[in-house]
């Protein structure tokens, strides 16, 4: 239990094994997220997401379009086994509109850590980074057991290889309405969606995005992820990047010291 002792003449009263008040703000400090160097992590964090996205977004919609008998209808074992394969099925979908996340979210923390020399090829080498990346996490995403998830796969990979040849998009159209409307269709629900109903799909995976996005402004080292090993004898950093001078702050205390 935390209290504070009274004074007694100019000594601290004592305070019988308790602990001081002014220690109470390390109580709620935050664990701060490992941030992300390598590429092989980026992309097992890239997947996973992924995972989470499918399912967090399929299942809180089921919930808000069937209503308070969402419970009955989540009980029954058939309906379990659609929803594992309709959130199988969307993470291939779910994992394009991550990685168009990761973009932007890299493109900021670089902005942010001030570590581009020249803003256009740092962009380039960063998307051609994390295309390669996002091939890999494809690769492990749960495996494909119905024929038309195969479809899925293939779309998610083409769409993934033309990320660097595409301008970056805005947080609020990373989910195309053609891929809102793909989405819905795989949802285990009777296929009766109006342009509404698509729209609130949309929104709802936008505000999971939006705090995906938070998350990786936070703990992307683009510097560290962009960083192409030299050759023997070359220790040449590639074309538009230069060491952060700020990178050993998290992004919310640069912008209290008056960062971007």
């Amino acid at each position: 239990m935390l209290s504070i002792g009274r004074r007694a003449k100019g000594r601290a009263a004592p305070t019988h094994g308790r602990k001081p008040i002014f220690r109470l703000p390390t109580l709620f400090r935050r664990k701060r997220p490992e941030p992300l160097r390598d590429p092989d992590a980026l992309s097992t964090e890239l997947a996973r997401r992924a995972i989470v996205l499918a399912r967090r977004s399929i299942v809180e919609y089921t919930r808000m379009r069937v209503g308070r008998n969402w419970p009955q209808l989540f009980s029954e074992a058939a309906f379990q086994e659609a929803l594992a394969c309709a959130c199988k099925a969307a993470t291939p979908l779910c994992l394009v509109w991550t990685t168009r996340t990761a973009r932007r979210a890299g493109l900021t923390a670089a902005a942010c850590c001030e570590v581009c020399a020249d803003p256009s090829g740092a962009h380039e080498i960063w998307c051609e980074t994390l295309a390669r990346v996002a091939v890999d996490a494809l690769g492990k995403l749960p495996a494909a057991s119905m024929g038309e998830d195969r479809e899925d796969h293939a779309e998610a990979l083409r769409a993934l290889r033309r990320l660097p040849a595409t301008p970056p998009v805005s947080l609020s159209e990373v989910v195309a309405p053609q891929e809102a409307a793909r989405f819905a269709l795989l949802l285990p629900l009777e296929r009766g969606f109006t342009d509404d109903d698509r729209e609130t799909i949309r929104n709802t995976l936008r505000l999971a995005l939006a705090e995906l996005y938070e998350d990786l402004s936070r703990r992307l080292d683009v510097v560290a992820l962009t960083r192409v090993r030299p050759a023997r004898g070359d220790t040449a950093r590639p074309a538009g990047i230069r060491k952060a001078r700020f990178l050993r702050y998290p992004v919310s205390k640069r912008r209290a010291k008056g960062g971007c």
